[in-house]
């Protein structure tokens, strides 16, 4: 049902399910699947996050989607899809969170010596020089043209996102353009970029 509406995550979301949801549920039509059904999916994923098969996060997002589709078989806006008088998902635990990862990053003067480093190519070095300065995600820095960025004032608008599965331009995550102040120290970059045609 999503398909019309655009939504990035469609293709994604399908072959998570085709991997983990259709192999334990996909047997029983979804009017016929128990609460007992959906523990013993729920099971599965943690067994997955434990062995090593998924991450912790992972499986709490396929049990999010599949219990968002069990809440539309009871719950849905469009009366076609609501084929249950209830939602056997709702009273189901999830999967286990797992312990919270350290997020990854980089010092300031590690930045400093992989930026100097010329084993590694100009134009990647430029990239992440920009993707730190800029605070931008990879398809966000893809999407760039110079029209977005206002080099005499430092400003920056950030509007586009881009959709690796179709190849093409799409809405930022959330949909919410965002412009600011850019770091002083990405500036003269950015003329050196400008200046050569990049």
């Amino acid at each position: 049902s999503r398909l019309p509406t655009g939504m990035t995550s469609v293709y994604s979301d399908g072959k998570r399910l085709a991997k983990w949801a259709f192999p334990t549920l996909g047997k029983k039509p979804m009017a016929a699947i128990s609460r007992d059904d959906l523990e013993r999916f729920v099971l599965v994923l943690d067994n997955a996050a434990r062995n090593g098969e998924m991450s912790p996060k992972s499986a709490i997002n396929i049990w999010g989607l599949v219990s968002k589709m069990f809440d539309d078989t009871e719950n849905a806006k469009d009366p076609a899809w609501c084929i249950r008088d209830d939602n056997p998902a709702k009273t189901v635990g999830g999967p286990d969170g797992g312990d919270r990862g350290a997020k990854v990053f980089l010092y300031p003067e590690e930045v400093t010596k992989f930026l100097a480093c010329e084993g590694v190519s100009l134009s990647f070095r430029r990239v992440v020089a920009l993707a730190t300065y800029l605070g931008v995600r990879a398809g966000e820095l893809k999407t760039l043209r110079w029209e977005d960025i206002d080099l005499e004032k430092g400003r920056i608008d950030v509007h586009r996102g881009f959709d690796r599965m179709r190849r093409r331009d799409k809405a930022t995550k959330g949909k919410a353009a965002r412009g600011y102040t850019m770091e002083r120290e990405v500036l003269p970059l950015l003329r050196a970029m400008k200046a050569e045609g990049e």
